[in-house]
């Protein structure tokens, strides 16, 4: 399309250094084929409008009729298909990219889902605790708050023993609790799961979007001091 631009600009500009050879119009603006080139370039974007056409329009004014109908087709339509598929292309590229970031999400999601214990084809409320905590620490940058399954182990140890608020026991500090997260999965994982049609409401690989959307939750919660403190 730019080279298509660039004939037009070369034809019109021939053309005009033809039409007003020995006019007033051509000896200002149309003198050599490097000046027509010039003008018309610039005429393109209207910087030199209507400047470079007074000339022929007081020789006649239908010759105004020339710079006209090019703007139409150069400015108008030429350019505006140029941007249409500059914007096409790029929006092709934007989503290519974003279908290969959800492949890869994807794909690691689904491979840490079997890691936590997804093999037996859905996760318990223990081990969603575990795969929440790993969103997390993806989001926040903070490694050390995806926990293993030993430091899972005895944080559920210590909130059934109603030592939730004494964490230092257990040797594992976390920014979510267990308490936290009981809360957010009966209200809101659990909630969605039995609102399913199919006949079970166990978390399977393809409910993950209900885990991400119940750590937005948390983070908006948290954030705004409204249920978490």
């Amino acid at each position: 399309m730019v080279i298509f631009i660039v004939i037009f600009i070369l034809y019109m500009s021939w053309m005009m250094q033809r039409f007003f050879t020995g006019t007033l119009q051509g000896v200002q603006y149309f003198d050599s084929y490097s000046d027509a080139f010039f003008n018309m370039l610039v005429l393109l974007t209207t910087s030199n409008y209507p400047d470079v056409s007074l000339p022929a329009y007081q020789i006649n004014r239908i010759y105004g009729l020339f710079f006209v109908v090019y703007l139409v087709l150069g400015l108008f339509l030429f350019m505006n298909l140029l941007l249409a598929i500059f914007y096409s292309n790029f929006k092709n590229r934007f989503e290519a990219t974003l279908f290969e970031g959800e492949e890869t999400r994807s794909d690691y999601l689904r491979d840490q889902f079997m890691n936590y214990g997804g093999i037996k084809g859905h996760l318990t409320q223990k081990e969603l605790y575990r795969m929440f905590m790993l969103i997390h620490s993806l989001v926040t940058g903070h490694l050390d708050q995806a926990i293993d399954a030993d430091e899972n182990d005895n944080l559920w140890d210590a909130t059934n023993r109603y030592k939730s608020q004494m964490l230092t026991q257990t040797n594992v500090s976390v920014d979510i609790t267990v308490k936290q997260f009981t809360y957010i999965y009966k209200n809101k994982i659990q909630v969605a799961l039995n609102e399913k049609e199919e006949m079970t409401s166990k978390f399977e690989f393809k409910d993950m979007n209900l885990l991400l959307s119940a750590y937005e939750y948390w983070k908006y919660e948290n954030q705004n001091k409204k249920t978490f403190v």
